[in-house]
């Protein structure tokens, strides 16, 4: 009974835990922290820290671990990456260091692509779309939102025909 006992607490002192839950956050192996770096000089990658062998980043040779060479720059800009604008480089990690890259719409400004931005509607207004008048707004999409303008009143254009009859039958 003792022994039964026994394994049954090491048993359930071992379960639900894994190697996540036995290497700290930040240190090798463990997690990466939740501002995406880790302790020392270990690297995040695919969410895990690592140690990159010594050496390897910054001597101008792309090699496996690597997404750029700090010493010969990037590849690519920043709207290869889905970005409007910016300046894509490698961090000292030899990793891509998205920071200076800026989001297109959202940023205030009309970037290719977009109608509006924001407060910035261009020189548009619900009248230059055809309406009688309004408010027009941009979606967080940055498309117009035209939902605030008033509609364009209907216009009958029809001819009415007139005529008199004078009778001059009643007079006496």
């Amino acid at each position: 009974m003792k022994k039964t006992m026994t394994l049954l607490v090491c048993a359930l002192l071992l379960a639900g835990c894994d190697d996540a839950e036995r290497i700290p956050a930040g240190s090798e192996g463990g997690s990466c922290l939740p501002d995406g770096g880790c302790d020392g000089d270990l690297v995040c990658s695919a969410g895990t820290c690592v140690v990159l062998a010594e050496g390897l980043c910054g001597n101008g040779v792309l090699e496996s671990g690597e997404e750029c060479e700090s010493a010969s720059g990037v590849e690519g800009s920043c709207s290869d990456y889905g970005y409007a604008a910016g300046a894509l480089v490698c961090g000292d990690d030899c990793l891509l260091d998205f920071s200076g890259c800026e989001d297109g719409c959202g940023n205030g400004v009309i970037d290719p692509g977009e109608e509006c931005d924001g407060d910035d509607l261009g020189e548009m207004s619900c009248e230059a779309l055809g309406h009688r008048g309004g408010s027009l707004r941009c979606t967080a999409a940055c498309t117009y939102n035209e939902a605030t303008c008033m509609p364009q009143l209907a216009r009958i254009n029809t001819k009415v025909d007139i005529l008199f009859v004078i009778d001059d039958s009643l007079s006496m």
